[in-house]
């Protein structure tokens, strides 16, 4: 399932003076091309300036949706602050109007990574690549944020039949109990981009994987982002031996077989928890695509216990 929405606002509903803003940041925008994936309601655009440079545009309107502003501020405050590396974008700048916030930041050529075009072990070797942090730069704990998240099979026991898979109703006992370990298996100091998927992930020409769209960065354990992304690709079905790839690659040198099960269990708790809740607005297309990753984590679950 393509992380898609239809709901996103277009570079031609930016007023006319925000446009002039960012002109003033990059130059005279002579060309905008509205990109349609990930979940924001916000304007996301490829831009070309009159000299030929080139930027990548993401605007929200709070009056639309207050958290993607904020969303994007946090952005820019982490891409101005946290040392990423070299595979995040770099910040160019922000621009403010009325109730509109701009962040700009490099445009970078690429297609997201599939494992039959190889990429599964480049998106791996990208995550290892992100630094171990003696600073943490305001950034959250996820060991400290996510208590609740890795709890949700407390939620999901009374839960409608319908909300959760039959196997889990029929094991809810053992998927809180390797869940409730999760926390603690996600403790450490690595940075984390914390939302590890598919359209989040840009690869160049070269084989190079680039990491976007940074706003929930954090601190936890390694190898956190990589099960996230393996997550992703068994949901897209994508021809891969996940398993393999958790014993022998290193960014998993540190993960007991347990703490990656627990967390696994967590994860499928929380998505499929948040899976049966309203759609936030204009987001419709959210919680299927959450449902869709909470039942890939838990048929993982499921082959590492049976």
């Amino acid at each position: 399932m393509d992380a898609v929405t239809h709901t996103r606002q277009q570079w031609t509903e930016m007023p006319e003076t925000l446009t002039s803003r960012i002109s003033a940041v990059i130059g005279e925008v002579v060309s905008a091309e509205s990109q349609p994936s990930g979940f924001s309601t916000g304007v996301a655009a490829r831009v070309t300036t009159a000299t030929g440079a080139r930027a990548f545009v993401k605007a929200a309107d709070r009056g639309r949706n207050e958290q993607t502003v904020e969303l994007h501020r946090r952005e820019a405050r982490i891409l101005g602050d946290v040392p990423l590396g070299p595979s995040a974008p770099r910040l160019i700048g922000t621009a403010e109007d009325h109730d509109w916030f701009v962040l700009i930041v490099d445009d970078i050529a690429g297609r997201h990574p599939d494992e039959r075009a190889g990429d599964t072990e480049r998106v791996l070797d990208a995550l290892a690549s992100l630094p171990r942090v003696t600073t943490m730069h305001g950034l959250p704990r996820v060991a400290e944020t996510e208590q609740d998240a890795m709890a949700a099979w407390k939620e999901l026991e009374d839960a409608a039949g319908g909300d959760v898979p039959e196997w889990a109703r029929r094991h809810h006992a053992l998927l809180a109990d390797l869940a409730s370990r999760a926390v603690d298996a996600l403790r450490g100091d690595w940075l984390l981009h914390f939302d590890t998927r598919a359209d989040n992930l840009l690869v160049e020409a070269d084989g190079t994987v680039r990491i976007v769209d940074w706003p929930w960065a954090a601190l936890g354990c390694r190898w956190f982002d990589a099960l996230c992304y393996l997550i992703d690709v068994r949901m897209r079905a994508e021809p891969c031996d996940t398993n393999l790839l958790v014993e022998q690659h290193p960014i998993f040198a540190d993960a007991a077989s347990g703490d990656v099960t627990a967390v696994l269990a967590g994860l499928a708790g929380h998505f499929l928890d948040k899976a049966r809740r309203p759609a936030p607005a204009f987001m419709p297309a959210l919680r299927a695509f959450q449902r869709a990753e909470g039942e890939a984590a838990l048929d993982w679950v499921r082959e590492r216990v049976e």
